[in-house]
């Protein structure tokens, strides 16, 4: 883990993705998963979600439907099917 001092927040990473706190207790978490369906886990929890998006990757035109989200991850499966192709996440709380 990072500082990149009191002015910017904290940065940090590990094998779940990306973490930035700001001094305001803004969190922002930003990653990638192979396969939302099996869930995707927060880099460190938040204690309230604001917003998740999730786009996909490798040019697979599906819309992610977002479900079972929580402070620790969420869920993400194709609309209308049991599938997901995984894609990029970002994610912001305090």
């Amino acid at each position: 883990m990072n500082s990149l001092g009191s002015n910017l927040g904290e940065f940090g990473s590990n094998d779940k993705g990306y973490y930035w706190k700001l001094p305001n207790g803004l969190i922002f978490q930003w990653g990638i998963t192979n396969d939302g369906k099996k869930g995707v886990d927060f880099p460190i929890p938040f204690k309230n979600v604001y917003s998740i998006t999730m786009g996909n990757k490798n040019n697979n035109l599906w819309t992610p439907h977002l479900r079972d989200i929580t402070v620790k991850g969420f869920k993400a499966t194709a609309e209308s099917t049991n599938y997901s192709y995984g894609g990029y996440w970002f994610a912001i709380g305090n």
